[in-house]
């Protein structure tokens, strides 16, 4: 597809496919392939993945956090500046759940929720640093009461709602002499089936693992 600038997240709203791209967002139709316009984000510095809520309105997360905001809000049909905090300082991959924004924040290696009413902001779930998965990417929901997380590190967790964390996943174990990187970026969950599918990064693969038994 033409038209896209080192594309990172997306997320699919109403048949309309909204992908992240450095210079804004994509506003695509799933059907045609078609970039029917971009819509620009003043000010981020590197923004990186989308979610919506159940009115449409979106929400991106900038990895760069330069100058100052840490979220954008995307509504009617504008993107503006919504976060700046202190607590919120490298937010990458990014899920709504429960009436929540779940986010991943690298700096201090901790998921945290926030509520989009007034942003009050807490811990879900802290890394101890000498287990820091680096980069928080893909960030999923499992089920009512679980999250998965994946990292640039080849990990894979599920996190509970009260902060409980299993490793659960290491696409790193398949690296080997002709395959030195198998790290992983983001995914895609399949709830009915079980199944979790990962785009290797830059091992130009996709793997498939399925759950419980979290073997690719």
């Amino acid at each position: 597809m033409e038209g896209l600038v080192n594309p990172t997240g997306m997320s699919l709203y109403q048949d309309t496919l909204y992908v992240v791209v450095r210079d804004g967002i994509a506003v695509i139709d799933p059907s045609t392939g078609t970039v029917i316009k971009t819509v620009p984000i003043s000010g981020a510095s590197f923004p990186n993945d989308i979610v919506f809520n159940s009115d449409g309105t979106g929400y991106i997360t900038d990895n760069g956090r330069s100058p100052e905001t840490a979220i954008f809000r995307f509504k009617n049909g504008e993107v503006t500046p919504w976060l700046s905090s202190e607590i919120i300082l490298k937010p990458n991959g990014i899920v709504m759940h429960a009436g929540k924004l779940i986010v991943g924040d690298k700096r201090d290696f901790c998921l945290k929720s926030i509520d989009p009413a007034d942003q009050t902001i807490r811990i879900l779930a802290q890394f101890p640093s000498e287990e820091a998965p680096g980069t928080f990417d893909g960030v999923q929901v499992f089920d009512e009461n679980h999250l998965i997380m994946m990292s640039w590190s080849g990990k894979g967790y599920l996190v509970s709602l009260t902060g409980e964390v299993s490793e659960v996943i290491n696409t790193a174990e398949l690296n080997c002499e002709a395959r030195p990187m198998v790290s992983n970026a983001d995914g895609a969950f399949v709830p009915g089936k079980q199944i979790f599918v990962i785009p290797t990064f830059m091992d130009d693969r996709l793997l498939a693992y399925r759950f419980p038994e979290f073997k690719p």
